[in-house]
């Protein structure tokens, strides 16, 4: 998930010249939580840092 920690070493993936390769594929509604939406959104708080 590259919305999470920062890489150890080096340069995020994406300033890569190697990402260019590659064709992301983002899923813009959940799938594991779709019936429990308030856990969906409480696992969004906690990746992006921002709990409420």
């Amino acid at each position: 998930d590259l919305a999470q920690l920062p890489p150890v070493y080096g340069l995020p993936i994406y300033k890569c010249s190697e990402w260019k390769l590659f064709y992301p594929l983002f899923l813009r509604q959940p799938q594991r939580q779709i019936q429990d939406l308030q856990y969906y959104n409480a696992l969004q708080e906690i990746r992006l840092n921002e709990m409420s």
